[in-house]
């Protein structure tokens, strides 16, 4: 490709003196020989021909290339934007993830600090149950309910039935003692249901917090598999569109080279179409001056026929009608005329003829 870049430019280079041929205009060139110029300026346009040609075919390559290259970049990038999509997705899913396993962390704090609290105020009524027990509990309530049984259907002497009765008091003042141990004692069932219950809240949290975090180290890792295969695609996709870039400005480079190249075709074709015409127009004139001389020796020989027969013939009438020598007025005249005066009056027509070419004829040489 340098190598056809190189030979272009050569090509693109003209001479000083063609250049001057290229931008000169018409009337300039009238009086220079253009000959050698038309030889260079066709050489010059056929090597152009040649060269365009082959820019074409390099640019379509160039550009049927730059298309490809440009569709996997297109591809890439559409890759890129997809997982960036699943990446923005996982993300928001993380931080959701992150939101409830912060949540459950509180509570499962605030859970704890319940237990450890509950767990104090267990501990404390444990203290004050030393020695309770419900069946004395309920041993004394029976005894109690058989004395004043004994009390209220038995006739007693004053003496038992006192000692009854501070008995059945006694056990009285006992049982108020174990009663009110027994409703602390109820208090510490209530508090221990309530403990088991918050252990097992406690564990579920405990096992939906192992599951979002499975679930979050499960993210993290597909994220950055994500994060790594765009960072890998991306790093693709940049390459290619590298290669797009460096790809268009060569195909910009060749159509400039192309443009320039058809511009310059442009002007040597007209240039070329201006020295064929100044050719033409030079063969013309020669024509011309060739058929002057040819009419000129034709009316010499006329002339001097007419000088030694003393008549004119009819081809030689002929000639100097077809050739616009003589005037229809005077065709006229002197057809009627007799032969003497008809020869007389041609021979002083073919002076005129001759002493006009010969003033024409010095006016250009001066």
């Amino acid at each position: 490709m340098e190598e056809l870049k190189n030979k272009i430019k050569n090509v693109l280079e003209l001479p000083s003196d063609v250049k001057e041929i290229i931008e000169a205009p018409l009337e300039e060139l009238i009086e220079k020989d253009l000959s050698s110029y038309q030889k260079v300026l066709d050489q010059k346009y056929r090597d152009i021909e040649e060269y365009i040609n082959m820019l074409v075919e390099a640019r379509r390559g160039l550009v049927d290339k730059f298309r490809e290259v440009k569709s996997k970049r297109d591809k890439l990038n559409e890759e890129v934007k997809e997982l960036s999509g699943n990446i923005k997705k996982l993300r928001s899913r993380l931080n959701e993830i992150r939101q409830v396993i912060s949540q459950k962390r509180e509570e499962s704090q605030a859970i704890r600090q319940k237990l450890s609290e509950l767990e104090a105020q267990v501990n404390e009524l444990k203290k004050e149950f030393r020695g309770f027990n419900r069946k004395r509990v309920e041993r004394l309530e029976s005894e109690i309910q058989r004395l004043e049984w004994i009390l209220q259907t038995q006739t007693l002497p004053d003496q038992i039935e006192k000692r009854l009765t501070q008995r059945v008091m006694r056990l009285a003042k006992i049982m108020k003692e174990l009663k009110e141990k027994e409703e602390k004692w109820k208090e510490l069932v209530r508090m221990r249901k309530e403990a088991e219950k918050e252990r097992l809240n406690l564990s579920a949290i405990r096992k939906s917090l192992a599951i979002y975090i499975e679930e979050r180290n499960e993210i993290k890792e597909k994220l950055n598999e994500l994060l790594n295969k765009k960072n890998e695609v991306k790093a693709e996709a940049d390459s290619y569109h590298q290669e797009v870039i460096k790809l268009k400005e060569e195909i910009d480079e060749l159509t400039n080279m192309l443009n320039e190249l058809r511009e310059l075709r442009r002007k040597i074709r007209q240039t070329l179409r201006k020295i064929r015409r100044l050719e033409e127009e030079k063969d013309e004139i020669k024509k011309k001056e060739e058929l002057k001389k040819l009419i000129k020796m034709r009316i010499e020989q006329i002339r001097s026929k007419l000088i030694q027969y003393k008549k004119i013939d009819y081809e030689d009438l002929s000639f100097l009608v077809d050739y616009g020598l003589l005037t229809d007025s005077l065709l006229e005249n002197i057809l009627g005329m007799a032969e003497e005066e008809r020869t007389k009056a041609v021979l002083e027509e073919l002076d005129k003829i001759m002493l006009s070419e010969d003033s024409s004829t010095k006016s250009e040489e001066k």
